[in-house]
């Protein structure tokens, strides 16, 4: 059998001849997502809307007496239903092919950087929209800055947390029965917590995943980003409560994950890599947040 070059159809797709644009813009994204993670996630394989079972009824615990010979009261917990469905965010770069034929790797990464640091604050943001809007009314206060310090006098600094305002946003997530477990702040305020006169409270811990130091306030992990508004302060319980029901904070619906491709355009002889997902954010759990506001801006 003769071989016929001819016969033999070549691949131009982008992703084909350029694989590595689309794996660095994957591996800058993923690890930037701060707040996404405080969500369980949930993939919706079927249909472009998702439905979730919330409970609307009372949290209290215990059964009622029941007398002798009595049927037994029926528990029925009265539910409510939220619907998401989950939109559209893409975005590309051109990068004109004699810049990828000369291996101007640096020009090169610092697209791709950027496409991925721009989708990483995307999805950041719209994390941290969703978290704010179901704050309830009761769980939002503004900071006294009031700080009980060892000695036992009360130190006070305006503009700032203490661990006063901490403790009550921790009590009122305690309410629900929830357990809080971190807290998330702008730059500025986790500078003022560090400053917090109870500095022995801040220390760091090895996490047990990445095996990387984890920034702790007493028990709580400290987690900063640029996304959360200066002034403000969220503590949350991801979930974890006393009677160990499965209760996560929210869900990241994923309908398309985050999928990157290369075109070619041979017009323009542009290399363009294209990134794309689906997805969207939603809490089930509101009284798992607690937001401190009227915090120091700069």
């Amino acid at each position: 059998m003769s071989f016929v070059e001819d016969a033999l159809a070549f691949v131009d797709t982008g992703g084909a001849q350029y694989p590595e644009l689309s794996q660095v813009i994957i591996e800058m994204t993923m690890p930037n997502l701060i707040l996404k993670r405080l969500f369980t996630d949930d993939v919706l394989k079927k249909g472009r809307t998702k439905t979730y079972v919330i409970e609307n009824g009372s949290h209290s615990a215990g059964i009622s007496e029941v007398a002798p010979g009595t049927a037994a009261p029926v528990d029925y917990t009265p539910m409510k239903y939220a619907t998401i469905a989950p939109y559209k965010r893409m975005a590309a770069e051109e990068i004109p092919k004699e810049v990828v034929e000369d291996v101007e790797l640096p020009v090169i990464n610092q697209q791709l950087k950027r496409l991925a640091r721009r989708t990483a604050y995307q999805i950041e943001l719209d994390c941290w929209t969703v978290l704010a809007a179901a704050v309830p009314s009761g769980n939002s206060f503004a900071g006294t800055g009031k700080t009980i310090t060892v000695t036992g006098t009360e130190f006070t600094k305006a503009s700032t947390a203490g661990m006063e305002d901490f403790n009550n946003a921790e009590a009122l997530i305690n309410a629900g029965d929830f357990l809080m477990d971190t807290i998330i702040c702008n730059p500025i305020q986790k500078r003022d917590i560090k400053n917090l006169p109870n500095y022995s409270l801040y220390r760091d811990e090895i996490s047990p995943i990445t095996q990387k130091p984890l920034q702790m306030l007493g028990e709580w992990e400290l987690c900063w980003s640029n996304v959360v508004p200066a002034g403000t302060i969220g503590c949350l319980s991801t979930g974890k409560n006393l009677s160990a029901a499965y209760a996560p904070l929210g869900y990241f619906v994923v309908k398309r994950p985050l999928t990157t491709d290369v075109e070619l355009l041979k017009s323009k002889e542009i290399v363009k890599p294209i990134l794309s997902t689906r997805y969207a954010p939603i809490v089930t759990h509101g009284e798992c947040i607690t937001l401190i506001t009227g915090l120091a801006t700069n």
